[in-house]
């Protein structure tokens, strides 16, 4: 046996085979099969019958494509790709179970003359039974009972028979007979796949080495008399089976009691016979009471139907009995210590009689569609209606008290516990900003691994996860201490985010672990079998929600499944990974078993090949039965039948589906990719609109993630920076933002062709296009910008407090501050997340700002104009700032946009709302801004003056037309088009002559540039050739618009400071060489509250220049710095950046973030022009001698390179490298000033200098952590 996969293939529907030959000598044995790319495959040889199989000395693996490239001429791909294969856990079995994969394969099973003729197809065996005891009998084999004791069949019954029988033989007992047989008992002509197990622990003949199975049935007079068998398995259970001999019907939880009541059933009993009442914790059973006193005992009812009930008090001090499990014993000699039975098996809380904490419905959603966020401002603009957002559990608790300063207290039946204040405001910044806006938010919860002696990791991960070796890893309830933090954990998170006032933010759904079928990589407990591994994770889904349901009354608990459902990932490793099914069959059963509850299921439905969006055309795994071997949207109907049965409900209702994680890969850089990205999530979508079971599906992702090989976002990431960072958008992201509105159909029209439709009801059951606008989009309205503000009446201007007002999306905080103000003496300031802070370095492209909500709804009707006056404080040079102003009515939004002009300080923004129709009830107002690159801006918004008038009367402000250039900038020259887009964003129609003047060495063919009558919210685009470009000297190059007394500059020139062709060969003076350093970078750094430092290389003696990264701020010694003792040292009111300790220091280690450091906590790690913005560089003189290695010319290993450069000839330097390579950290690469290029694009620039030949570069680096 051997697991195989392959990859590199041919993307075409020709199959592959894989050949595997075993040698003895000269004998060989082969055996083909067919495989399927991109995955593993479990595959193997029957030796059985082979005489070599006792000397075995080569294997040989090959493997085959059937498909001649000469009969498809047609075939676009220029070459064959490099195809390779790999084989893993190779090994001899002597049994793997049984799945009748192969057609007209067996699998060794014999049959007597009753079984009518005994067929493999399909993935079944099929028997007729035409005598009274038809068997079948397995070929030898050799069974560890104790390791295997349930056999389980997976049939469908087309007899009428009810019943079987399973026989074994063993080592010592080698004979088929009735002391080694269990009965089966079966649905009669049911004909559905179903699965029947013969328990045989405790059995006292399934012992010891099983060598001989034997399955015996029998026809009957009705149905077909066939039955079909899918397969056969083995398992192994750990608790004993109990004939119970009553039933539990209620265990009712109330404010002060817990009340068990049930009956006993027509059991005989003692005289003398007592039940009693064990309490049980959640990770004990019947075994356990043998160490435990019952909590109370009663006489055996007499007469009538043996009905029972004892009431104790539900709290025993501090500790609440709520979480516990309760056991009903017969003891028959009453309290003595004789024999006793149980009456059911323990039961949890079946009734929770006690209010909520919080109480109110579970919300409606506008739509299904849903997104993994990591921008919750692009969320809100979106119009994501449901989000998940992981939560790393053991990040956010304590193991105790360890740093008060950075704690959150928490009480939980008396006892303190303590959550990482940072952490938790972080994650309430997330939730609230999307809950805000009525997105349904959804927790994930794991763990990670990590060493933190002082976090709760160690008691959180469960005792036997195999620590290294998964991803993700299960929850502890297996002790006490486990249950405590996991109890603790979800009470923590539900009370906080299910408050009514909803002051942190809320989150209506908590998602229990991730893909939990594939346990060993996401839900790692060490190997377990699937009845061992659901026994754990069902008994962490019920404290879970048992801890949601004390705080919540419609909060809802999740499990999550991947789309393995009936084939798992590994399947020749069983206990690591499971059927989707069978863990929603268990679960169904313990349960029930348990005492029901509402839990629900999160679904993975990725299409069967997850880089391959067009999951219309999946097949080769995907049929509509139950069967099913994965879930994807082309039968994402199964499992919304699945669930809607009857056996599933929960006190009548229906388990609900959420299917919050998949996505469709982009599988080129091309629109072609993209496109066909888009059209699978049209057909997605639809299909999971139409389904009533499902009530959300959450697209991964809003970001590609390249370093994972999956390019599933509505956004292509910027690899050369780490974290997530938005840097284009594709062609998905209007489909999704468009596919719940009126415009649906518009914007998924595209993808009929490609799926091969010619209307949507031809692939997707029950499409309704009336059902598809449930979303109304914001409105575009007018907003001026203002000379002055207009008089408003009444407002906030902040005189005296924040006014009501709260920090939006990506704000770290909001004060009133007195420094600056539009009017009178306060304003609002707003902060943004630091940096240091956050996942991802993309920041300053985000919308961020502050909120106000209205207790009581605000008609504007009288007053329709919202007036607000903003100031940006610290702008960065050239940089282009906007603001928005968004208004709410429910889910009316109603929006303005402004490019806003920082040299003119406050800006008075005026946002006519008379034509919106929710002006009547305004609920909430936000103000956003934002600006254009990624690099990094330390200043803050301010707001004031804000409030309603009747009319805008102020008069001679600024046009607000926005002007921008669409194309790239980074190859201008003179000849080149550039195309400039005009949106009016303003409340007046705008005509007239757009002015171009060009700056620096640069002209135009034109001069002029015409608005045709632009409404609101209109654009116009023009084509702007360029005459002539040369760069020379100037130290600004770029474009100036002027439009009326609007003036808007584009730069893309360099700023201030040296020319970039000297400062290049500046950068490339060899340090080691010379008496002078340029610019050597220094980032000054205070430690302990001293005042901030930095050494330098060398020792200098004279100090020429310090100047900031940019080169267009000089500091000056003495007011900004000094050196003294061998540093540069800062004065105590210098100008310079600098970064604290504990700024560059964490107290742990975040990806993306941060990195591990020696002794524990983290270095802040961050790339673009995080640092650079932070930076100074020095040039100074020094006498000092260089010590340290010392490149050496290559003349002698790169002789012929060298001859070609000295003899003028072209040359190419090719540079392979990571993100330092591909130009992390260069200015030019990061948009920042002074420009300069990549290190390897200055290396041929130098060499060009040098040479004079002509040195082509090219640069296939490529960033991320598995660049390497």
């Amino acid at each position: 046996m051997m697991a195989y996969d392959h990859f590199g293939y041919l993307p075409n529907d020709k199959p592959y085979y894989a050949r595997l030959r075993v040698f003895s000598g000269d004998s060989v044995e082969e055996g083909i099969v067919r495989v399927f790319n991109n995955q593993w495959n479990k595959i193997g040889i029957d030796l059985s019958g082979w005489e070599g199989r006792g000397a075995i000395d080569k294997l040989e693996v090959g493997f085959q494509h059937a498909y001649d490239r000469a009969d498809h001429p047609d075939d676009p791909l220029p070459d064959w790709p490099q195809t390779e294969f790999y084989v893993d856990y190779v090994h001899a079995a002597n049994i793997l179970d049984w799945q009748f994969s192969y057609d007209g394969d067996t699998e060794g099973w014999s049959f007597d003359g009753s079984a009518a003729s005994p067929t493999v197809s399909g993935g079944k065996l099929s028997l007729g039974l035409t005598g009274t005891g038809a068997t079948m009998t397995s070929a030898p084999i050799k069974l560890d009972a104790a390791a295997n004791n349930v056999v389980t069949l997976k049939l469908a019954n087309g007899a009428a028979l009810s019943s079987g029988k399973l026989y074994w033989t063993t080592e010592t007992e080698p004979a088929f007979d009735e002391a080694k047989s269990a009965a089966l008992e079966l649905a009669a002509e049911d004909g559905a796949n179903k699965t029947y197990a013969a328990r045989l622990l405790g059995h006292p003949n399934w012992a010891g080495q099983v060598t001989g199975l034997r399955l015996q049935v029998a026809g009957g007079s009705s149905g077909t008399n066939t039955i079909a068998i899918e397969g056969i398995d083995f398992d192994k259970q750990d608790r004993p089976i109990y004939e119970y001999v009553g039933e539990v019907s209620t265990v009712r939880v109330d404010a002060g009691n817990v009340t068990v009541t049930g009956e006993l059933g027509n059991a005989a009993v003692a005289a003398n016979a007592r039940l009693q009442l064990y309490e049980l914790a959640p990770y004990q059973y019947e075994a356990d009471i043998a160490s435990l006193s019952p909590l109370s005992s009663i006489p055996v009812p007499a007469g009538g139907d043996g009905g029972f009930s004892f009431a104790v008090n539900r709290f025993d001090g501090e500790r609440d009995r709520y979480y516990s499990k309760f056991l009903v014993v017969l003891r028959e000699d009453g309290e003595g210590d004789g024999g006793i039975r149980y009456v059911d098996a323990p039961k949890s809380a079946t009734a929770i009689d006690f209010p909520a904490a919080h109480s109110f419905p579970y919300p409606v959603a506008l739509s299904k569609k849903g997104l993994n966020v990591q921008m919750t401002d692009d969320a809100e603009e979106l119009g994501v209606a449901h989000a998940t957002l992981t939560v790393v559990v053991n990040s956010l608790m304590y193991k105790d008290d360890v740093d008060p300063a950075n704690a959150i207290p928490f009480v939980s039946e008396g006892e303190t516990y303590y959550f990482h204040k940072d952490a938790v405001v972080e994650l309430d910044r997330e939730i609230k900003a999307m809950s805000d806006n009525g997105t349904i938010v959804n927790l994930v919860l794991i763990l990670y691994d990590a060493d933190d002696p002082d976090g709760s990791t160690n008691a959180l991960i469960h005792p036997d996860a195999a620590r290294g070796q998964g991803t993700v890893y299960a929850f502890n309830t297996a002790n006490a201490e486990g249950v405590t933090y996991f109890k603790t954990a979800m009470e923590f998170l539900a009370d906080r985010y299910t408050r009514q006032d909803e002051r942190y933010g809320r989150a209506m759904g908590y998602i229990v672990g991730n893909e939990v079928d594939s346990a060993w990589i996401w839900q790692n407990m060490g190997d377990k079998t699937v009845d061992q591994f659901v026994e754990q994770y069902e008994r962490s889904v019920r404290v879970a929600y048992q801890a949601v349901r004390k705080y919540s009354d419609s909060a809802r608990v999740y499990i999550s499944l991947d789309n393995a459902w009936n084939e798992p990932y590994f399947s020749n490793q069983p206990t690591r990974f499971y059927k989707g099914k069978d863990i929603v069959d268990k679960m169904n059963a313990l349960s029930k078993r348990g005492g029901d509850y509402p839990w629900h299921l999160a679904q993975h439905p990725y299409p069967e090949n997850m880089l391959d969006p067009r999951t219309w055309n999946d097949s080769l795994h995907v049929t509509d039965g139950f069967d099913t071997p994965k879930i994807t949207f082309k039968n994402l109907q199964v499992i919304d039948r699945y669930m809607g049965q009857e056996a599933f409900k929960s006190g009548g209702e229906r388990r609900r589906i959420i299917l919050s994680e998949q996505g469709f890969h982009t599988q080129a850089d091309t629109p072609e990719a993209q496109r066909v990205q888009a059209a699978a999530y049209a057909y997605a979508y639809y299909k999971a609109r139409f389904l009533d079971g499902i009530d959300a599906f959450i697209l991964f992702n809003q970001l590609d993630i390249p370093a994972a090989g999956l390019n599933m976002g509505l956004w292509t990431a910027n690899t050369a920076l780490p974290g997530f960072v938005a840097k284009d958008k594709k062609f998905i992201y209007d489909v999704f933002k468009n596919i719940d509105t009126s415009r649906s159909l518009e914007a998924t029209e595209f993808a009929k062709p490609i799926i091969g439709i010619s209307d949507w009801s031809k692939a997707i059951p029950g499409f309704d296009a009336a059902g598809l606008d449930q979303r109304v989009p914001a409105q575009l309205v007018p907003m001026s910008v203002n000379k002055r503000a207009p008089r408003n009446e009444g407002g906030d201007r902040f005189e005296t407090g924040i006014d009501g007002w709260e920090p939006s999306d990506h704000a770290d905080g909001i004060t009133r501050t007195t420094a600056d103000a539009y009017e009178g003496t306060g304003a609002l300031k707003v902060d943004f997340v630091k940096l240091v802070r956050m996942t991802f370095v993309g920041l300053e492209r985000l919308w961020k700002g502050a909120e106000k909500k209205f207790a009581t709804p605000v008609d504007a009707t009288a007053k329709p104009y919202l007036n607000v006056s903003l100031k940006l404080t610290e702008p960065v040079g050239t940089q282009i700032y906007y603001a928005k102003v968004r208004v709410y009515s429910g889910d009316r939004i109603a929006e303005g946009v402004a490019r806003i002009v920082p040299d003119r300080g406050w800006n008075a923004l005026s946002l006519d709302l008379s034509g919106w129709s929710g002006k009547a009830a305004i609920d909430r107002i936000k103000v956003w801004t934002r600006k254009t690159t990624n690099d990094s801006w330390n200043g803050s918004l301010l707001i004031d003056d804000a409030g309603f008038s009747r009319k805008n009367e102020a008069v001679g402000g600024l046009a607000n037309l926005d002007i921008t250039v669409t194309s790239d900038l980074a190859g201008v020259s003179a000849g080149a088009y550039l195309t400039v887009e005009a949106t009016n964003y303003d409340a007046k129609k705008l005509s007239g002559e757009i002015s171009v003047e060009p700056i620096g060495n640069l002209s135009f063919k034109t001069s002029k540039l015409k608005l045709n009558g632009l409404g609101t919210g209109e654009s116009q685009r023009f084509r702007l050739q360029i005459a002539s470009y040369d760069l020379g000297d100037e130290d600004r190059t770029g474009i100036r618009f002027h439009y009326r007394n609007t003036v808007q500059e584009l730069m893309f020139g360099h700023d201030a400071g040296d020319d970039p062709a000297s400062l290049e060969a500046l950068s490339m003076q060899p340090f080691w060489q010379g008496d002078t350093l340029y610019n050597e970078s220094a980032l000054m750094v205070s430690h302990d509250g001293e005042l901030p430092e930095a050494r330098l290389m060398y020792a200098p003696t004279e100090v020429v220049a310090v100047k900031n990264a940019r080169l267009d701020t000089e500091y000056a010694e003495g007011a900004d710095w000094t050196f003294e003792n061998g540093k540069l040292r800062l004065s105590a009111h210098s100008r310079i950046p600098y970064m604290t300790e504990d700024e560059m220091y964490l107290p742990e280690y975040t990806p993306n973030v941060s990195m591990p450091k020696k002794g524990g906590g983290a270095v802040i790690y961050r790339e673009g022009s995080f640092f650079h913005d932070r930076q100074i560089v020095v040039t100074y003189k020094h006498a000092g001698t260089w010590n340290g290695p010392s490149p050496a010319f290559a003349r002698e290993s790169l002789p012929l390179t060298i001859g070609k450069l000295r003899a003028g000839d072209p040359v190419k330097v090719a540079l392979f490298g990571d993100s330092i390579s591909v130009g992390a950290n260069a200015s030019g690469f990061s948009g920042v000033p002074p420009y300069l290029p990549t290190w390897g694009r200055m290396l041929a620039n130098a060499l060009e200098r040098h040479y004079g030949s002509d040195v082509a570069f090219v640069n296939p680096s490529v960033g991320g952590t598995t660049s390497a």
